[in-house]
């Protein structure tokens, strides 16, 4: 195993004690990171870790949580927020449009002028890491990405604390930034990951990215499906639909990596004779949004947001799961690494999935390795449609489908499995460091 000579000294004198978990958002908010965080987490004492955090609100946040601020301060408290539905006029979708491509283009600016002060910013982070590690008595520090600044300001602050490094990916951090912001990760990146102690990453596709990259060899922690048992209040209740069509589920955020994706199968489904689909979408995004990108019409249900816990119900009610990824040119490098928080959850429900992404992606991959999803690799809605009516037509394969996702979710994505391999990479005193590729 291969560890920087100055951490390797200054581990070997670590002393055991808890873990801090610095992530963007929050565990247990309607988002794949979170949620997959959340179930980690479940498993875990919470006296032996902690939460850092810049989000202040959560439908579940942990009590031993401390919120980061803009200043040299930092807070400790629970909040919690339940999603409010919302309603929308699908008539409104193309001057919708403009006003999002607006809204886009002012977050950019924003963003890109913050970038002056990025020294500032990581300085200030970094103190109040410190000094959240130093109250805590932590002596790990697991860094998420999805937030520029979090990496190396937590690189920083484990410099400064003697503290190990864990760098968590569960995205290519690189290019999940747009713009600018995207050439300021790069030098982050390249300055961060080969001085962690470990880097963790949720699939076989982002471990040869990252050896390519760097010579490293990073931990592999699959993304956790939600327990499929009904709770006390659940037993005995099915969700069900009631639409007289068969019926295709989408659970989850839709954003710019998804939305080509999605208007291939809408234009598929309204075209297989008979309309025998309907596509149903669970998610916390507004409607009059995802009209306004082409995802609407005759065949397209919008259903308000659930909590986690209904899901298994709600993908057991289905007849097919739908599982899509951006074709687009700007998406083709976090696609291809992408391992989406929903996969596990998908194939722990034993439906039929579809696979719509491309062909060089991990998800496309692993299913057509697997053969436990119907993959489409190509930006094509003939040929969209094409598997829709053959599914529409074959219960018997949509069966065939789902028995082996589940048995594939039982090989790949056992819950205790990831659990245990993230304890190891992250409790004091059982460090996986870095390996160097010669």
């Amino acid at each position: 195993m291969y560890m920087p000579p100055k951490q390797h000294e200054r581990y070997q004198e670590q002393r055991v004690g808890k873990f801090a978990l610095l992530t963007h958002r929050l565990p247990g908010n309607p988002s794949g990171q979170s949620l997959v965080l959340a179930r980690l987490l479940a498993g875990v004492d919470p006296t032996k870790y902690c939460v850092i955090s810049l989000q202040r609100a959560a439908s579940a946040a942990p009590a031993n949580t401390y919120y980061l601020s803009s200043f040299s301060g930092w807070a400790r408290s629970r909040t919690t927020s339940v999603p409010g539905s919302r309603a929308t006029k699908p008539g409104l979708a193309k001057r919708a449009k403009a006003l999002f491509a607006l809204y886009r283009w002012l977050n950019q600016l924003v963003n890109n002028v913050a970038l002056i002060l990025a020294p500032v910013i990581i300085r200030t982070r970094a103190k109040q890491i410190r000094r959240i590690l130093d109250d805590a008595e932590c002596t790990t520090l697991v860094a998420c990405s999805g937030e520029l600044y979090n990496l190396p300001a937590a690189h920083l602050a484990c410099q400064k604390a003697n503290a190990a490094l864990v760098v968590y990916l569960f995205d290519d951090f690189v290019h999940q930034m747009t713009g600018l912001r995207r050439l300021v990760a790069r030098k982050f990146e390249a300055k961060v990951l080969p001085n962690a102690c470990a880097v963790i990453v949720t699939n076989e596709v982002a471990v040869e990215e990252y050896r390519r990259r760097y010579g490293i060899e990073a931990v592999i922690v699959r993304n956790l499906p939600e327990d499929a048992k009904p709770g006390p209040d659940e037993q005995g209740q099915r969700y069900a639909f009631e639409t007289g069509k068969l019926n295709i589920v989408y659970t989850g955020s839709v954003y710019s990596a998804h939305y080509d994706a999605f208007r291939n199968l809408v234009r598929a489904a309204e075209t297989v004779p008979e309309r025998p689909w309907w596509l149903h979408i669970f998610t916390d995004q507004p409607p009059l949004r995802l009209a306004s990108e082409g995802i609407h019409g005759p065949v397209v249900q919008f259903r308000q947001y659930v909590p986690a816990r209904q899901i298994p119900s709600i993908l057991r009610a289905a007849d097919l799961v739908f599982l899509p990824l951006s074709f687009a040119e700007q998406h083709r490098e976090i696609v291809k690494t992408a391992s989406p928080g929903k996969l596990s959850d998908y194939l722990a429900a034993g439906k039929a999935i579809l696979v719509h992404a491309p062909e060089e992606s991990f998800v496309s991959q692993y299913c057509r390795r697997h053969q436990c999803a119907v993959v489409v690799d190509q930006n094509d809605v003939g040929e969209l449609r094409r598997v829709l009516q053959e599914l529409a037509n074959k219960p018997e394969w949509r069966e065939t489908l789902g028995r082996k996702a589940a048995e594939r979710a039982k090989t790949d994505f056992n819950p205790a499995a990831a659990r245990e391999t993230f304890l190891q990479v992250v409790q004091p005193g059982n460090y996986i460091s870095v390996e160097r590729v010669h």
